[in-house]
């Protein structure tokens, strides 16, 4: 098949340029010509077109060779130029040759011509990738030399002996010097005697050792405490000899002040809980984990022997069915009432009236449901009470530290109020008893609070969490209010009572926003990482936000859990966070790596692991992350792990990664595309990867589900 070949002919002669054209056709070549003899036009031809090479001849009426090739080396452009001539001495041909001539034929020997241009097209394209090579080689220096120039950190470089190769003009300002100047000097010319000796005896440690090493130190400064995290690690040449170490300083005093706080918050909750009066229990699995000491008081129960019992042994028989149907609808994220009436068994035997409410919460790392339990045993036996004698009513009315309000079930007017209620709307009994409830509730809860009063007038009996309430001044009121209707002298009222609860709630909106900015400085602490590592090995930009995408896609085709895919992703995405303990100079390389050179990049999921571990992510984020690399077979690394003995987030992993790595450019390869990629994972299924996540993968792409997106 022959080859098309875009060639500019500089010719005063059409037979002697059909004659080229014809070599070429039987040289293998289909020549897409033009033919000029002017300087003008072949200035005009070479803005205009794209060229493979440029044959001409050497003296022509109005233009020659070495006009031409002036004019081609004036425009830059890279095109391999050969001179074609009836006649030529030695001395002209060398003429030609400095001027830029890749190469002369004679006239009478143009079969030489076809090997001469496929010659010189190999020699132009070679020019072409050494060129593009170094300029890329230029720009990936400059990218990194611009880097850590502008990284937050502070980074130094020394050679074997300790000494001050270099340094960022972050670390050079705490020096009180400029960053030019630290070469050659020590730690000596900045730190007390014994501070620089302890740095030396670490560096020299490294060294030797080879090892890379973190270290957490105090300073006090000014009369204020800061807190500073350092790497260091060795620096090798290409023989993998250790030749000095570098050094990245980071300021943690925020995430140190951040974790103090935190255990002073821890403490305060803890005495809350402690000290709380009604009986706080975390259920999980069914089984209590957790009871406060109130426990003892309304159960009869110690903590200690409470904890690890079946909740269903607390619940009496005829209240268990309705008990395990409301805790089943809320673990599965069902909005249900907060406030629930039931009745619990006492150690003695006893049945007790509660008020339970629940929250589903993490505990452990598992899902559990938070309860808060009140005892109402004097409540129930007071409204019993009431139905008996007014009397008992108007004591337990008067004296209740419940708010409670009567209104007329038909004209939803108050008619009696007791002190608490008073208290806490800021109206007298006397103000009160002239208004109705549309005057004590905001506007855009009128319609819920009557269609309340109709379910009364039915016989219903309401329990309304939170419900907000107007005082007098303005301000808003939240109440647990427990209602329902009772017939006093013939008449049908609406029975209000109301626990004040706007502390709980302010509380919880309080802890909630508390959890946004915990929330917030996660994703946030998860993005810088990233881009740590995407600035030391830009070649693989994107490539931890892409293998996220790959690997959530499959593990929602494996229909995993929401908790479960959140956790992978959040591994997915600083999978490669080890890399930033790798040289630079080694993630860019081109070609081959040598053994070592690949065993030092192959830390880098140990150093994940330990960056991670560290972070108190939740679930097995840690440990997927040191695991991506490991295979079925046991030839991965860094523990050669086999089959079960590896996570299905680590799996899931491992096939995202080289998906995404095989698909896209690397710096010892260009990339080999999708389909290479989805080869490999279905030629090695079931060998190196799991066979369900290689499954689930290779539907994702056969069905069109899943697409790579540029990043």
């Amino acid at each position: 098949m022959s080859k098309k070949l875009r060639v500019l002919i500089v010719e005063d002669s059409e037979d002697d340029a059909e004659l080229v054209l014809r070599e070429l056709r039987s040289g293998g070549y289909e020549p897409l010509s033009e033919r000029i003899d002017t300087h003008t036009a072949m200035a005009d031809a070479l803005k205009k077109k794209t060229w493979d090479v440029i044959i001409t001849d050497y003296s022509m009426p109005h233009f020659n060779g070495l006009q031409a090739l002036k004019l081609l080396r004036s425009s830059a452009l890279d095109i391999p130029c050969i001179i074609v001539s009836g006649k030529i001495g030695e001395d002209t041909a060398v003429q030609l040759m400095k001027a830029g001539a890749n190469d002369y034929v004679m006239k009478g020997n143009l079969k030489r011509l076809a090997s001469a241009i496929e010659r010189e097209l190999g020699d132009a394209k070679v020019r072409r990738e050494r060129k593009r090579a170094e300029e890329e080689l230029r720009q990936s220096e400059e990218k990194h030399r611009t880097l850590v120039e502008n990284l937050p950190q502070k980074i130094f470089l020394k050679d074997e002996n300790s000494v001050y190769i270099s340094c960022n003009e972050n670390y050079a300002e705490d020096l009180k010097i400029k960053a030019e100047e630290i070469a050659g000097k020590t730690d000596y010319d900045f730190y007390p005697k014994g501070l620089a000796e302890q740095y030396r005896q670490d560096d020299k440690r490294i060294i030797e050792t080879c090892r890379i090493e973190e270290f957490e130190e105090k300073y006090v400064q000014d009369g204020r405490e800061s807190w500073v995290h350092t790497t260091k690690a060795p620096v090798k040449d290409e023989k993998g000899n250790v030749i000095g170490l570098i050094g990245i300083f980071w300021d943690i005093t925020e995430r140190k002040w951040a974790e103090k706080k935190l255990q002073e918050s821890e403490k305060k909750h803890r005495a809350v809980v402690e000290m709380a009066s009604d009986v706080i229990i975390i259920i999980q699995d069914g089984i209590i984990r957790f009871a406060n000491p109130r426990v003892t008081n309304m159960l009869g129960y110690e903590t200690g022997e409470i904890e690890g019992m079946e909740y269903v042994s607390f619940i009496p028989p005829e209240n268990l069915g309705p008990t395990l149907e409301r805790y089943q609808k809320r673990m599965a994220g069902e909005k249900l009432p907060e406030i629930y009436a039931t009745e619990l068994l006492h150690k003695s035997g006893r049945k007790i009236s509660v008020e339970t409410s629940g929250n589903v919460i993490e505990y452990a790392g598992k899902p559990a449901d938070l309860v808060t339990i009140r005892d109402i045993t004097e409540r129930k036996q007071a409204e019993e009470a009431i139905k008996e004698s007014e009397e008992r009513y108007r004591t337990l009315f008067e004296s209740s530290a419940e708010g409670i309000l009567f209104a007329d079930l038909e004209t939803q007017q108050f008619q009696y109020a007791n002190p608490a209620i008073c208290r806490m709307l800021g109206y007298t009994e006397e103000e009160l008893r002239t208004m109705d409830v549309t005057a004590i509730h905001p506007k855009e809860n009128l319609p819920s609070v009557l269609a309340e009063f109709e379910a009364q007038a039915r016989g219903d009996k309401i329990l309304a969490p939170e419900l907000p309430c107007l005082r007098k001044d303005g301000t808003i009121l939240y109440a647990d209010v427990n209602a329902f209707s009772i017939t006093i002298g013939g008449r049908r009222f609406n029975a209000g009572f109301f626990r004040d609860v706007t502390e709980r709630r302010l509380s919880q909106e309080k802890l909630e926003k508390s959890y946004e900015s915990v929330k917030k400085t996660l994703n946030d602490a998860i993005n810088t990482m990233v881009k740590i590592v995407e600035m030391r090995d830009p070649y693989t930009s994107g490539h931890q936000q892409k293998v996220a995408d790959l690997a959530t896609a499959i593990a929602r085709e494996m229909k995993l859990e929401d908790t479960q895919i959140d956790q992978l992703r959040t591994a997915a995405i600083i999978h490669d966070i080890g890399k930033m303990y790798v040289p630079s100079d080694l993630l860019n390389k081109p070609g081959k790596l040598a053994d070592m050179e690949l065993g030092l990049i192959k830390t880098h999921a140990q150093s994940g692991y330990d960056v991670v571990k560290g972070m108190d992510f939740p679930g097995n984020i840690a440990k997927a992350v040191l695991q991506h690399h490991e295979r079925l077979d046991g030839s991965g690394y860094p523990n050669n792990l086999k089959g079960e003995d590896t996570l299905l987030e680590a799996k899931i992993l491992a096939v995202a990664d080289v998906v995404e790595a095989m698909a896209s450019h690397r710096p010892y390869r260009p990339a080999l595309g999708i389909d290479k990629a989805l080869e490999e994972i279905s030629k090695n299924r079931g060998r190196l990867y799991d066979p369900d996540v290689a499954d689930a993968c290779l539907k994702l792409f056969n069905s069109g589900k899943f697409k790579f997106k540029s990043v």
